[in-house]
């Protein structure tokens, strides 16, 4: 409570002496009533769209803060900060291990939710796109993505997103390694002229080096 109350501190005081509210003095937290849940949900129509998004930030950052992943990507969605959505996306992809298919479907609908424009302003939400799919084993459905973010990044030629491409061929060799194609040397090559120093992003999940 104390992390998201910004308000003079007596009335969070006095707050936890509200008759529908269980301070846990150790934790912080407020425990709510289930009717003034309920009831609190309800009045949420007198809430301004401003109120409301700054709102769901607040708890977005909160629960980023605290690891939570997944419910601060959905509380970003709802605030409407879809580029602070996509760093929490991109944390959470570099340490897959292996991922639920219903994980792995919540991260794809939320990505779909970025506008074209921050699609080509972002090209590495591409890349976690087909991230996800490899760890799903949806090989063809990665390929033709990292195929194309290849096309787009040459045809930008920008240098700060060189080792973007280099990771997209690392990904691309991978998968080629995965279906016995013995042209998959090729693409760690290309990776390797990107990426003298080695790769920026910390992968523990791509279940080709699992194996």
């Amino acid at each position: 409570a104390m992390d998201l109350y910004d308000g003079p501190p007596v009335e969070l005081e006095e707050l936890g002496n509200h008759p529908f509210y269980t301070p846990e003095p150790f934790t912080g937290r407020l425990f709510w009533h289930h009717l003034h849940h309920l009831f609190l949900r309800n009045k949420q129509y007198m809430l301004t769209e401003e109120d409301k998004r700054r709102t769901w930030k607040k708890a977005a950052e909160h629960y980023a803060a605290s690891g939570d992943a997944l419910e601060a990507i959905s509380c970003y969605r709802k605030s409407g900060d879809h580029i602070s959505m996509l760093k929490v996306i991109s944390v959470f992809a570099q340490n897959l291990r292996s991922i639920a298919e219903k994980d792995a479907e919540f991260l794809l609908e939320h990505l779909d939710l970025l506008t074209p424009q921050e699609v080509r302003d972002y090209p590495v939400a591409d890349y976690f796109r087909a991230h996800i799919y490899m760890n799903i084993l949806e090989l063809d459905k990665a390929e033709a993505l990292l195929a194309n973010l290849e096309k787009r990044l040459l045809g930008r030629g920008r240098p700060e997103e060189t080792t973007l491409l280099g990771d997209t061929y690392v990904a691309l060799g991978i998968i080629h390694m995965m279906r016995n194609q013995l042209d998959y040397g090729l693409f760690f090559q290309k990776a390797d002229a990107c990426l003298p120093n080695g790769s920026s992003f910390y992968n523990r999940g791509t279940l080709a080096i699992e194996n």
